[in-house]
């Protein structure tokens, strides 16, 4: 089985190709909680597998546009050749990604589960990434396991401070007993804010798990508004590695790459020219950061090329001991750039 990350994963993970599955009839219950738009809205699923799950989720409604991210090769393989999904990249979703912010106003996601490479827990990171990446007051569906709680005593914390809970259930006896599900749906708030009393008292309710109300099938309560969001308005859904068939994809068919080219040279002609010319340093930086990665420049100037940028992060550790003999664990995050480019003859070059 090909990999794109060293994400860590459990017996369990591995089992289910890294993914641990949430049964139809829970996602169909999930789907009624919510009320929906008639207009069309933008939902990214960070995690997506066969996608069996996001559209028993979707249950045909129309006028939803759907972006997945697949780590698995194989499983994103099979997907794309079934041209369900209207957008979809096999990437590590943590790292492997780049993606418009606050643009989508939904989320269904079932993340992996367990610790990272980073020191947290993998759910509260895909948790903060999807914060940027969804519209204020935009709706997080969020499986999860509910012993999360205790592995990351601080989770409810995190959440709270990025998104309003709307809503806490369990799932049933059956799919509980597999793998201790919970279902959390959160609207994400306009600022990162802590509530201190709002998050002790998620974290109560989840871990007191025997009480926890269980996920209606049959609703008919108040529904949970989920607002619209145009596709238009994302302009970046790309991986960070550059892959020549999905590139040629991407022109050929996709508006998401279209203002990708702002490294191309600008000819005289005044309307062209921008306000404020990016210097090189600028240039570089844009480039570096996988923001301009794709085919750049013309056949007629002859200076076609493809270029790839990416921004590398490594982690250091270091033990200090102080006076009093306490052993102290400092940890810094450092970030470095690579560019690679590949010219119409053949010639690469990276630096």
């Amino acid at each position: 089985m090909e990999r794109v990350s060293n994400f860590s994963r459990t017996r369990d993970n591995l089992a289910k190709l890294g993914q641990y599955f949430t049964e139809v009839g829970h996602t169909k219950a999930l789907s009624s909680l919510l009320k929906w738009p008639d207009s069309e809205v933008s939902l990214i699923e960070p995690s997506i597998g066969d996608a069996t799950a996001l559209f028993s989720f979707l249950n045909d409604r129309e006028n939803i546009t759907t972006f997945g991210v697949e780590l698995d090769k194989g499983i994103y393989t099979e997907l794309k050749e079934s041209e369900k999904v209207d957008y979809l990249i096999n990437a590590d979703f943590l790292s492997g990604m780049a993606c418009t912010n606050n643009a989508f106003s939904l989320c269904f996601a079932n993340p992996p589960y367990g610790n990272s490479e980073y020191g947290e827990r993998l759910e509260s990171l895909f948790m903060k990434k999807l914060f940027s990446y969804l519209k204020p007051k935009g709706i997080l569906v969020y499986v999860i396991p509910y012993h999360l709680f205790n592995s990351d005593e601080k989770f409810a914390e995190k959440f709270t401070a990025r998104f309003d809970v709307e809503a806490v259930y369990k799932f049933h006896e059956k799919e509980f007993n597999k793998y201790k599900q919970i279902a959390l749906i959160g609207r994400r708030k306009k600022q990162h804010e802590n509530n201190f009393e709002i998050a002790e008292d998620l974290h109560e309710k989840v871990v007191d798990i025997d009480n926890l109300e269980l996920l209606p099938m049959e609703y008919d309560g108040e529904l949970i508004e989920v607002y619209p969001s145009s596709s238009d308005n994302i302009k970046q859904f790309q991986t960070l590695t550059l892959n020549l068939e999905e590139l040629s994809r991407s022109y050929k068919n996709g508006k998401l790459l279209s203002k990708a080219n702002i490294l191309k040279k600008v000819k005289k002609d005044r309307s062209l020219t921008p306000p404020i010319p990016p210097k090189s340093g600028h240039l570089y930086l844009l480039g570096t950061t996988g923001f301009t990665s794709g085919m750049i420049g013309n056949e007629a100037d002859q200076d076609l090329h493809l270029q790839r940028g990416k921004v590398n992060e490594e982690v250091r550790i270091t033990h200090d001991t102080t006076p009093a003999g306490t052993v102290m664990e400092r940890k810094k995050t450092i970030k470095t750039t690579s560019m690679v480019l590949l010219e119409s003859c053949g010639t690469i070059t990276r630096f």
